[in-house]
């Protein structure tokens, strides 16, 4: 039990440190004091010098108390956005772009890319932004791989076959081949 407790109050600490150099300085703090009274020489002085620590039930629920109070303290410094906080506020602005940037992909909604995973909708769209030509034909090659597999084992590759006759159309109005 000692080496749970050193191995906790050591990560408690390392966290408290994070959060206070990451500018959370009254949670890190918070996080600093619960991982230094969980250390085992510490809280056995606290045991020797506070009557109600020798209390198990009140030692645990300042345990659990400080930690849910320093764990909504960093909750809430991160969701706050304000003009001292530079890095959360370019954070917002970062992913504003994002979403601007995939506006363009709801253009295209035809039916197969139903039978696909967002993420590959995006990574080709973009590809098609960069004008990838590379990008694309390894997309295409990976995609007949895939394909073959399928049908290999008895499946369906119908997806596919769509899939690479999209690709196929973007290369060839791209100028790749």
């Amino acid at each position: 039990m000692k080496t749970i407790k050193y191995v906790l109050g050591f990560f408690l600490i390392l966290g408290g440190l994070g959060c206070v150099f990451k500018g959370t300085i009254i949670g890190g703090l918070l996080f600093l004091l619960l991982g230094i009274i969980f250390l085992p020489p510490v809280s056995l002085l606290m045991d020797e010098k506070l009557a109600i620590w020798r209390n198990r039930y009140a030692r645990y629920g300042l345990y659990v108390g400080i930690f849910l109070i320093a764990s909504s303290i960093i909750r809430k410094s991160e969701t706050i956005v304000s003009d001292e906080n530079p890095v959360a506020k370019s954070q917002i602005v970062t992913n504003e772009i994002d979403r601007q940037e995939e506006e363009p992909m709801d253009l295209d909604n035809s039916k197969f890319w139903e039978k696909f995973d967002p993420i590959v909708k995006q990574r080709i769209y973009k590809m098609i932004k960069e004008k990838d030509c590379a990008g694309l034909q390894q997309e295409f090659n990976v995609t007949a791989d895939n394909m073959d597999r399928l049908q290999a084992s008895g499946m369906s590759g119908s997806r596919n076959l769509d899939l690479m006759s999209f690709l196929e159309g973007q290369m060839k109005e791209m100028g790749c081949h």
